[in-house]
């Protein structure tokens, strides 16, 4: 049953990524971006998280907005081991802080980074809100996960070629 389908599936991912030599042992493999996601909402915050690891990001994990903050002063510490975030994706919802502090917080920080918001909330003013601090996209919960990555892609790619 289960077993069998993915060994097929593994089976037909190697041989089409030896075809393509898309497998190539590069060890100086860099991320296309490093990202930050924040949802208190693990199965969503797994998603996407896989789905940007699966097109190449690097990506950290946050739980609430506290832990987002919390995360984006430690990698901006002159002691940082780790590069600071190319983009950062945040839920609007989410307990201690919430997306539009978060926000509040990033453009008080003078933040140039991209930052993507995703929400379940359907209301105007969280919308205009969020543009209104520099939010550059927004995404209505439930989204599709394709378009979702295509558009992190694009504003990835156009904020390293800004600096």
């Amino acid at each position: 049953g289960g077993q069998r389908r993915l060994e097929e599936e593994m089976q037909s991912m190697s041989s089409s990524a030896h075809h393509n030599n898309e497998w190539d042992c590069n060890l100086d493999f860099e991320p296309r971006a490093r990202i930050l996601v924040a949802d208190d909402d693990s199965c969503m915050r797994r998603l996407i998280v896989r789905a940007l690891q699966r097109d190449g990001y690097e990506v950290v994990e946050a739980a609430d907005g506290a832990d987002l903050l919390e995360e984006i002063g430690t990698s901006m510490l002159p002691e940082a081991r780790e590069p600071p975030f190319d983009l950062i994706v945040t839920d609007l919802s989410m307990p201690c802080l919430d997306g539009l502090h978060v926000l509040a917080g990033l453009r008080g920080a003078d933040w140039h980074q991209p930052t993507v918001v995703i929400t379940a909330r359907d209301d105007r003013f969280s919308y205009d809100e969020a543009a209104r601090l520099g939010v550059t996209a927004f995404f209505q919960k439930p989204f599709d996960m394709a378009h979702f990555v295509r558009v992190i892609g694009r504003l990835t790619e156009s904020a390293r070629a800004a600096f």
